[in-house]
């Protein structure tokens, strides 16, 4: 499990501590795990980023609890904590096959991929992340449980699937879009690339996820994208960009061929859970 945790005395592991700290003092909140999530994992976070965490709390008995903290220095941060009970169940595909996006209502997605993930997701996204702090050991006592039920192979196909073909269809079809989700959705797909080809959790920060793809004119434009979007001084939701065609092109056709791919997956072979370094 090493390959999740945030490295301890790192920059990132002593933000987190301090997060943790002052919601556990503030709000009575007690954490048994947590996790950057977000843009700065990812290597995406601009001067107006604020900081985004997930946890899992033991106490308060509150299933969900979305809290904004901030710090001396007038920094926030969001923090989405679901209860234990709400996460340990094994997650379940309501669904026959795979991938799942297609069998759900165009309304939920697009409500999907606005919001904040629900439980049955919630630590998938969280491990994802390789950013986790765990110093009370809670995630390293049940770590062989949580591996299996977290980070199966389809289930995280699935679920980066989803994302990647919510965020296509609902956000990256217009004249102008935000180059935050265009990128996001490159990330995604790669994502689903990387699983298939090694059977592994991808790395998470974009610009080394983004070595792994096999065309170079994406890779050029989209570590463009990035760079002009993080000097831009825009926020996300303001920072948009005309549609390159090579790019929305690589998107179409790797959306539908993972889809089968993932499928053909779901067929034939034994779940099984994603390798960790």
């Amino acid at each position: 499990m090493r390959g999740v945790l945030v490295e301890a005395g790192s920059p990132t592991y002593l933000n987190l501590n301090a997060w943790v700290d002052r919601a556990e003092e503030v709000h009575g909140v007690t954490f048994l795990f947590a996790g950057e999530y977000g843009s700065r994992p990812m290597g995406m976070a601009t001067s107006l980023s604020d900081d985004d965490i997930y946890a899992v709390h033991s106490k308060p008995d509150r299933l969900r609890l979305a809290l904004t903290l901030e710090d001396s220095k007038g920094r926030s941060c969001d923090v989405l904590s679901w209860h234990i009970k709400a996460v340990s169940a094994r997650p379940q595909s309501k669904w026959a096959c795979f991938p799942t996006y297609h069998q759900r209502s165009e309304m939920a997605l697009a409500s999907k991929c606005r919001n904040s993930s629900g439980p049955e997701n919630h630590v998938t996204e969280l491990l994802l992340c390789r950013r986790v702090w765990d110093d009370r050991g809670y995630l390293k006592q049940v770590w062989p449980e949580v591996h299996c039920s977290h980070l199966d192979e389809l289930h995280v196909l699935d679920l980066l699937y989803s994302k990647g073909r919510g965020l296509w269809e609902h956000f990256l079809q217009g004249s102008q879009i935000p180059v935050r989700r265009y990128l996001n959705a490159v990330h995604r797909v790669l994502g689903m690339r990387w699983i298939l080809n090694h059977g592994s959790l991808p790395p998470i920060e974009f610009e080394t996820l983004l070595r792994s793809c096999d065309d170079m004119f994406v890779r050029q434009t989209s570590l463009a994208l990035l760079r002009a979007y993080k000097a831009s001084g825009l926020d996300k939701s303001s920072a948009l960009v005309a549609p390159d065609l090579h790019v929305h092109d690589y998107l179409a056709r790797q959306l539908d061929a993972l889809a089968i791919a993932i499928g053909s997956q779901g067929e034939s072979q034994r779940n099984k859970p994603l390798e960790v370094d």
